[in-house]
């Protein structure tokens, strides 16, 4: 068994040719997150560099352990932008996951969540309208927003948690809106998170597309971007996923495809042709056809507007800061488009803090697995946030926002959080309802 976990591991492209350029100069280092609060060189990324190393050449055998430290990472790619010689580390780091998960399997939740019900949407709802409506008796409620379990065991008196939306996106909203753009109408993938426990950000989302005449497609049945499979190493679940959003992405002629969600819009745009790389060739031509499509939402409505002078600013503006979500600032270089939409508001005045891209250290299934590690690596995003004053902290994915809520309330200090979408909406209601 051991023999065969290291010659697949030889046998993947991706790793051999990243493997083969770095340099260990340690750049990479200096800009991670976890090895800057753990100072352990294996949890930073030339440490598990060093690790795939020893797997190739047959001196690391130990797939658990293995298991465990490439867990042990953000995959916030900051080690990749520092990178000299531009290696996707992030990258090389899944490819790791998928090929351990292979050997090991998934653990008994895992399978659950992610065979039986996010590739199963019908049964998915149905859960979650359930805990919607009962939540209630496990969760004592705060006035900030947040919840914390009735019956707390003493380890888990700090957690705090955002209650899931009483009613969902989709439970309310089945449309597609009809309106021309352009000859072509634009798809609206809203994600989980967004769907579940954030509908308001969906929402605001239409207002704003419906307000520059935009047509906007909804399908029904859409599904997880993959996200939880692919950073657990699960390909068949992720490229089950992939499958059943090709298919309906694939019955409607979108010019683009957008999200208000950070983590689907990178997913989309560079994971999905990743892990399609072993399907037929058709599979991959759609997938990169439909890649090419994916725009956040702060690309697509930036380009109809102009940011207001400075002269016609709110002298009594509340004061907001914004938190760059990694996948979108590190992966997809888009920084601007956000800020745009929060200064056409001049309700508000940005307030820019120093090290807006720190990780806020959730890192999906990073989060779960190492909870302490993440709230010990949000803290410091946290101290960043405190010192602005700011009474709202804004940002572009519905994940940091859980991480900073909890982080927020945690800390006994009341904030409240905004997509820049809802802040764009907010503008177009009080000046053009």
């Amino acid at each position: 068994m051991t023999m065969n976990f290291i010659d697949i591991f030889n046998k993947i492209d991706a790793i051999e040719q990243q493997l083969s350029v770095c340099t260990h100069c340690g750049m990479c280092m200096s800009a991670c997150p976890l090895y800057a609060e753990t100072g352990r060189e294996a949890d930073g990324p030339r440490g598990k560099i060093a690790l795939l190393h020893g797997i190739k050449q047959g001196l690391l055998n130990d797939v658990a352990s293995l298991t465990n430290r490439f867990s042990r990472c953000l995959l916030c790619g900051a080690c990749a932008v520092s990178c000299p010689r531009k290696i996707n580390t992030t990258n090389l780091f899944l490819q790791a996951r998928k090929v351990c998960t292979e050997f090991l399997g998934l653990s008994v939740l895992e399978k659950v969540v992610f065979r039986k019900i996010l590739t199963h949407p019908e049964q998915m709802n149905r859960l979650f309208t359930i805990l919607s409506r009962w939540q209630f008796l496990g969760l004592k409620p705060s006035p900030e927003g947040m919840a914390q379990l009735r019956f707390i065991p003493s380890l888990m008196k700090h957690n705090w948690y955002k209650p899931l939306a009483h009613t969902s996106f989709y439970q309310s909203t089945r449309q597609v809106i009809k309106k021309p753009f352009s000859g072509k109408p634009v798809g609206f993938f809203v994600g989980c998170l967004i769907d579940k426990w954030f509908p308001e950000i969906a929402e605001a989302t239409l207002t704003s597309l419906n307000y520059h005449n935009i047509d906007v497609i909804l399908p029904n049945k859409q599904l997880c971007c993959g996200m939880p499979a692919i950073s657990s190493g699960d390909k068949n679940t992720a490229v089950e996923l992939i499958y059943q959003n090709l298919k309906l992405f694939s019955e409607h002629d979108a010019e683009f495809w957008v999200t208000s969600c950070a983590t689907c819009a990178y997913t989309l745009k560079f994971l999905w042709p990743e892990w399609v790389k072993s399907e037929p060739m058709r599979i991959q031509e759609k997938v990169q056809n439909i890649s090419k499509k994916i725009q956040d939402i702060s690309q697509l409505i930036s380009r109809f507007i102009k940011i207001p002078p400075e002269t016609a600013l709110n002298k009594n503006a509340t004061r907001i800061t914004y938190h760059d979500p990694c996948h979108l600032r590190k992966k997809m270089s888009i920084w601007k488009e956000p800020r745009t939409l929060i200064q056409m508001n001049t309700q508000y005045q940005l307030v820019e803090i120093q090290g807006a891209s720190l990780c806020c250290g959730f890192g999906g299934s990073f989060h779960f697995k190492h909870s302490i590690l993440s709230q010990d690596i949000g803290r410091k995003k946290l101290g960043q946030l405190l010192r602005t004053d700011c009474a709202v902290v804004a940002t572009s994915c519905p994940a940091c926002m859980l991480q900073i809520g909890e982080l927020f309330a945690s800390a006994n200090q009341n904030v409240c959080l905004k997509h820049p979408i809802q802040l764009y909406a907010e503008y177009l209601n009080l000046n053009h309802s």
